[in-house]
């Protein structure tokens, strides 16, 4: 694909942005927690995209009730640009850091209680019998 493409498929209709500014302390404070707990662009998009359906899930359950709101309308502008996020990262990220694997998830703390222990210990000794 050509960088002309690129550009045009991206490019707004009006573009009501004259620059774009630094992150703010949130921004930092997030993107700081994805990378110590090791997201990378699949594991970014597929969490973008569920988002996404989650999101219309919502709207549409809102929309059969009708309890239309202002956060409705917001939601949905934010729809539009999540897509176009989701759009500019698969044409603009470099290959390389895109077929990074999803790393595996850690292992869960096995959770033990008195009463598991109990029930365990119980069922030993019948099995045992």
């Amino acid at each position: 694909m050509s960088d002309d493409a690129k550009k045009q498929s991206l490019e707004p209709a009006i573009d009501v942005l004259q620059y774009v500014e630094a992150p703010d302390e949130l921004v930092k404070y997030y993107l700081s927690l994805s990378r110590a707990g090791g997201v990378v662009y699949a594991l970014a998009v597929k969490r973008l995209i569920n988002r996404m359906y989650r999101d219309h899930d919502y709207s549409l359950r809102r929309k059969i009730e009708g309890k239309q709101s202002g956060y409705d309308q917001a939601l949905l502008e934010d729809q539009k640009a999540l897509a176009w996020m989701i759009h500019a990262a698969a044409l603009y990220i470099p290959e390389d850091i895109r077929r990074m694997p999803i790393p595996p998830r850690p292992p869960k703390p096995k959770r033990t209680t008195p009463q598991a222990n109990k029930a365990k210990r119980d069922k030993q000794t019948k099995q045992q019998d």
